[in-house]
């Protein structure tokens, strides 16, 4: 285990746990779907859901904060506050779902062409699709922090790797959410064993996806390349990014000296989002 110590450096034992019950409380959400549906499946659903995000990204969020190549006050509280941070997030859910769980969730019957029935969760709650409302906001907010912070710290090289097997996690979660969104609001699926399938589909496979990139390729990618052969592809994809970001930068350098009579007539009003995109791109291309 010693061996394999330094492949895990990037969270901590604790941390490590704690995103690993996360992945198992959105596993388990799938059984939810077993047998007859109730309010309380419904609930028990939502709440693996909410707090199994929670535990999974918020752990990799602390780290982000910590790793920020520039120290500051907020930083420095998060790091001594660890698990106080992540208790606040784990807080705001059990509020927001305690809350729901003081009315019905609701169950709806789905009849199918040939007569069978069956049930899903469906709910005409006001109150309860405010709080799901709430919270799926508060999770977007969370991607969007982790997304900007990935971005600023994406060539640091001790993290190289962490920060895109994490990013391509998010993409893996929000492409599953969307398609659970569709089905739920826009297909109409009549047969209980396709509904079924697809449901249990999405929650496991996006489940088994997360483990692998967060968990499993950690141990995966030394035994396929060497640490030599790590630091040429660093090197490689650097050199290509790069590539792109210069294209793109004249593509914009163009375009934007073609509009700068409009801007400086606007720059006292656009100073401020100019000189924070500034400094989130200068963080960028740090190393």
């Amino acid at each position: 285990m010693k061996k394999l110590e330094h492949l895990f450096c990037f969270l901590s034992k604790p941390s490590w746990v704690i995103l690993m019950i996360g992945i198992i409380m959105i596993l388990s959400s799938g059984y939810t779907n077993f047998g007859i549906i109730t309010n309380i499946n419904c609930h028990i659903r939502n709440i693996c859901i909410s707090i199994g995000f929670t535990l999974i990204y918020i752990p990799i969020l602390h780290k982000l904060i910590i790793n920020f190549p520039d120290e500051n006050k907020y930083s420095i509280w998060i790091k001594k506050h660890k698990y106080f941070f992540i208790l606040i997030f784990i807080l705001i859910d059990f509020i927001l779902l305690g809350i729901t769980l003081m009315k019905s969730h609701g169950v709806k019957t789905v009849t199918t062409n040939k007569g069978e029935k069956f049930q899903i969760c469906h709910t005409d709650n006001i109150l309860i699709k405010i709080i799901l409302i709430i919270i799926l906001t508060y999770k977007c907010i969370i991607i969007l922090t982790l997304s900007i912070l990935i971005f600023m710290e994406w060539n640091i090289t001790e993290t190289f790797y962490d920060i895109r097997f994490i990013m391509t996690s998010i993409y893996i979660n929000i492409i599953s959410f969307v398609l659970i969104l569709i089905i739920n609001s826009f297909i109409n699926i009549n047969n209980h064993i396709l509904y079924f399938i697809i449901k249990e589909s999405l929650i496991y496979i996006t489940s088994i996806i997360n483990y692998i990139l967060l968990y499993i390729i950690k141990i995966i990618l030394p035994v396929l390349i060497k640490k030599d052969e790590t630091t040429e592809i660093i090197e490689k994809i650097r050199v290509y990014e790069s590539f792109l970001e210069n294209a793109e930068t004249q593509t914009t350098e163009l375009t934007v000296s073609n509009i700068n009579t409009i801007k400086t007539k606007n720059s006292n009003s656009s100073s401020v989002p100019h000189s924070i995109l500034s400094k989130i791109l200068n963080y960028h291309e740090r190393t």
